[in-house]
Order: structure tokens, then C-alpha cells, then sequence
């Protein structure tokens, strides 16, 4: 083989030369591709949005080729060009938040100009013959609504998909969780792993919003952490997903705000359309979530499971609404009391129940019922319960003890298929008279 020796300096120039350079060239998006190969300004104010729409429809372009977002902020004054094939992949150095104030650090997308729709879009195009998107990876981005965007990110009908992103100040949802209106295949979201990051201080919108509709929804995924700051607007809404488990999830108010709920479970019009077993590893929040119930829907959301309440940081207990069901904590209820023959004139209670995280067929029930005047009441005292019992030939039975003059043991026959508990003595005799406080503690089985 011939060899040249070049001096220090010396030209070269060759036609081949041209076709090095190509082929070299060809070989850089399988490494990656950065935004600064498209000039961005990335200070925030000038706006990148044609940087940015190359940078994405290059993403979108060469799926599974890994595109880099610098440590900067990328104004933008209208939407980004939508992900709507499978395995793109976008990177930057975040997300990073600052709690309740502060500015975003990392590689930060924010909306200037014109208030306006979405900032990005990852969904497949709606149709008969297209499928879910899946191998999506957005990982390190943060979405500054700037209280112009309505919506920060938007995902619908993707699966096995990787985001761990921030979002704020956007004025209807920071992040929002949806499905696309036809398909060839499952339009759920679905099989999906988030690390959310939120703050909304001033325009009202939700943190995160979980949407979908009779037939298809948000389920099956896995929210490893979502850590929100919210103002007066509840911070996490719930249409209908079902099956997602929750790990860490805090939702804090922020000072001042006046927002009453935290995290709001909607029912339905029917099973598909409620929000339907949730688990939740560990939930704090600074105001209450609200499980809601027939008093709104036909179909309270039920089944939702809160393994660990954050009670050691002062997390209140979940607002349960009648016809909805939250295990793992206990919630109070009052029940009503009467006798099965007569009037009782003066009685009062309080009570409270649990529905058992590993079995949530089981109610525990724990009751206290003050008569302090009895009247005609007499035969059996009742005391409504909860929720439905099962529809079951056994009957159950919740023991007690009365506790302020006889301190005989009582029994509480729980009715099939039916919201009745019937106390006798242990002699089936009444339990109540004058002054009497009976004490129920124990277990039934609920429809």
C-alpha cells in the first residue's frame, strides 16, 4: 500500500473527500442528535420555534435515534410538531422544579406570544387501520405553560412508554392522559411508566388530568412518583382510569391556596366511565382527596386503595361520599338509629369503617350508640350500616358490649344483602333503656 507523508498545512482536496464527509454524516444520527445542531437561541425569550420544529420533526423523522434538548430555555409561540410515531426518544437535563417558587432549571420548553392550545402532543393519528404509539421515551423536559398554553403535555393511546417530565402554569392541564377516538388495536394508555412533576400557582388549571371513555382509558400503568404543588385548583382529577398503581404521590397546597380537594375520584355514568381500582403505595397531601359518589354520578368510584396515608405529616383522610369505597383508611359515617318496634326519642352515635386493603370484600366496623331516652323503642335496635352487606346465606355478626350500666355482651346480626344491623343481647333480649352506651367492634363482608 502507498503512503503519503503531508507537511504540516498542506491542502488536500479530492472529490472523495465529499463522499467521506457524507457517509460520515449518515452515521450521526445513530449517536444522537443535539438542538444546537439547529442554532436555538435558548434564553428563554427569543422565540426557538423554528429551531424547535426541526428538532422535534427530526426526532420524529429517525425513531429510536436518542435527540438531546441542552440545559436551557426554549421559548416557543406555538405548538411543537406532534409525536405521532412509535420509539422517538427526547432527552434533556431535568426535570428540576422548585417546590412552591422559584424558576425552572434544566432544559425548559415555556410558551410566549399568544395564549394558544397545546405545547406538545404525543398520540397516534385517529383512524381505523392505525395503531397505539409505543417506545416513546421523554425524559428530562420540563413544560412552562406560562399561563398561555392550555395544556402543557398531552398523551393519548401510547403504551410501553418512559416520560419523566415538569410541567406548570398551564391553564386547563400541566399533563393529561387521554385515548385517541378509533384504532385498529386497544385504544387505552396503557403499560406506561411517569415520573410527573407539577406546579399550578396562578391559573387555575389541574396538575395532572387522567380522561378516556366507555370503552378505553388510562390503566395498567405504573405512576412511580407525581409530586404536585397546586393553589385553588384540585391538583389531580380522575375521569375513569382503572388498575394504575400509584408509588410516591404528593400533592401539596400551597400556602394561601384555596383549593379544598387534593386528588377528586370521579364516578359515572356507568362501571367503565368511574374511577375504579386505583393503588396508591404512599399518599400525602395537604387537603383531602374526594372519592366521588351517586350523590353526582349513577356509579360512585369504588375499590380505590390507599396502602399507606401519610398520617406522621398531618395527610387528612379522604373525603368518602356515599356510594363510593376507599380502602386502607378508616372513614366516619353516622348511622341511623332506631328500634325494630316503637320509638326511641333521644340517641346518637358514632361510628366509623375500613375496608381491609388485602381482602376489600371485608368491612371492619367500629360503633358507638348513646340512647339517652329510649321511649317506646323495644325488640331489637337497629343501626344502619355503611355499605351493602353480601348477598350470602351465612349471615355475619358484629360483637359488643354495653358499657354504661349492665356491661352485658351484645350482638349485632348483620342482614343479607342489605344495609340493616339488628342488636340484641347476648339473650336476645333488647339492648337499650335509659342511658345505655352500646359499643360494637368487628367485621362483615360487603356486596
Amino acid at each position: 500500500m502507498a503512503t503519503t507523508n503531508f507537511v504540516s498545512g498542506t491542502v488536500v482536496e479530492a472529490s472523495w473527500l465529499n463522499d467521506v464527509d457524507a457517509a460520515v454524516y449518515e452515521t450521526l444520527p445513530k449517536i444522537g442528535v443535539h438542538i444546537n445542531q439547529f442554532s436555538p437561541a435558548g434564553d428563554g425569550t427569543t422565540d426557538d420555534l423554528t429551531p424547535l420544529t426541526n428538532f422535534f420533526n427530526s426526532a420524529i423523522a429517525n425513531p429510536g435515534v436518542p435527540h438531546y434538548l441542552g440545559n436551557a430555555t426554549y421559548a416557543t409561540s406555538s405548538a411543537l410538531p406532534s409525536i405521532n410515531v412509535s420509539g422517538v426518544k427526547i432527552y434533556g437535563s431535568g426535570p428540576s422544579s422548585n417546590h412552591d417558587s422559584g424558576s425552572i432549571n434544566g432544559s425548559c420548553i415555556i410558551k410566549i406570544g399568544a395564549a394558544s392550545g397545546t405545547m406538545l402532543t404525543v398520540s397516534p393519528t385517529s383512524g381505523a387501520s392505525n395503531q397505539r404509539l409505543d417506545g416513546v421515551v421523554i425524559d428530562g423536559v420540563a413544560f412552562n405553560g406560562n399561563q398561555k398554553a392550555a395544556k402543557g403535555l398531552l398523551i393519548k393511546s401510547v403504551r410501553n412508554s418512559f416520560f419523566n417530565c415538569y410541567a406548570e402554569e398551564c391553564t386547563t392541564s400541566n399533563f393529561e392522559l387521554d385515548v385517541v377516538a378509533s384504532l385498529v388495536d386497544a385504544r387505552d394508555l396503557q403499560d406506561c411508566v411517569f415520573h410527573l412533576y407539577a406546579r399550578d400557582l396562578y391559573s387555575g388549571g389541574a396538575c395532572l388530568r387522567l380522561l378516556g371513555d366507555a370503552t378505553a382509558n388510562v390503566s395498567l400503568n405504573k405512576f412511580d412518583i407525581v409530586d404536585v404543588v397546586h393553589s385553588d385548583a384540585t391538583a389531580i382529577v380522575c375521569q375513569n382510569p382503572d388498575n394504575n398503581i400509584w408509588g410516591m404521590v404528593r400533592v401539596f397546597r400551597q400556602v394561601g391556596g384555596t383549593a379544598t380537594n387534593s386528588i377528586e375520584w370521579q364516578g359515572g355514568a356507568s362501571v367503565a366511565l368511574a374511577t375504579r381500582n386505583e393503588t396508591y403505595c404512599q399518599l400525602t397531601t395537604t387537603v383531602a382527596a374526594i372519592a366521588k359518589g351517586t350523590g353526582t354520578y349513577t356509579v360512585g368510584a369504588h375499590d380505590i386503595l390507599i396502602q399507606t396515608l401519610d398520617l406522621g405529616n398531618s395527610t387528612p383522610v379522604p373525603t368518602v361520599e356515599t356510594g363510593a369505597t376507599v380502602a386502607g383508611v378508616w372513614v366516619t359515617w353516622t348511622p341511623t338509629i332506631s328500634a325494630s318496634s316503637g320509638t326511641i326519642t333521644t340517641s346518637s352515635a358514632v361510628a366509623r369503617y375500613k375496608i381491609d386493603p388485602l381482602d376489600q370484600k371485608t368491612i371492619h366496623v367500629q360503633m358507638a350508640i348513646t340512647i339517652t331516652t329510649n321511649g317506646t323503642g323495644a325488640t331489637a335496635l337497629l343501626a344502619t350500616l355503611p355499605i351493602t352487606s353480601e348477598n350470602n346465606s351465612i349471615p355475619g355478626t358484629i360483637p359488643g358490649k354495653e358499657v354504661a350500666a349492665t356491661g352485658r355482651t351484645c350482638v349485632g346480626h348483620v342482614a343479607v344483602n342489605s344495609t340493616s344491623l339488628i342488636i340484641h343481647q347476648y339473650d336476645g333480649t333488647y339492648p337499650a333503656a335509659d342511658g345505655r352506651i352500646i359499643v360494637l367492634n368487628g367485621v362483615y363482608k360487603k356486596a
